[in-house]
């Protein structure tokens, strides 16, 4: 069975770093965190 490679958006990898990161961080501070440098809604 071959592997299946996985992509993932620009927005996901986004996210991952910031967890990474953070190690513990609510979806609220993540959005907080991703508006610094992005004009996003938090509904996005």
């Amino acid at each position: 069975m071959a592997n299946k490679q996985v992509e993932i958006s620009m927005a996901e990898w986004d996210v991952m770093n910031i967890i990474w990161d953070k190690k513990s961080v609510s979806a609220n501070e993540i959005v907080v965190e991703i508006q610094k440098y992005k004009e996003v809604s938090d509904k996005t």
